[in-house]
């Protein structure tokens, strides 16, 4: 059975697509990046 929520396919699709993402990088965490590259973002580097 299927449930839209009140979204549109395309909105739903994006939604879920997202959602992935965010389950598999919790599951696979980026490894940090290296500071001459410019890829290190400090938390309190603000």
């Amino acid at each position: 059975m299927e449930c839209d929520g009140g979204m549109t396919r395309p909105e739903a699709d994006a939604g879920a697509l997202q959602d992935t993402i965010a389950h598999w990088l919790a599951r696979n965490p980026l490894s940090p990046g290296v500071p001459e590259d410019g890829c290190i973002m400090e938390p309190n580097s603000g």
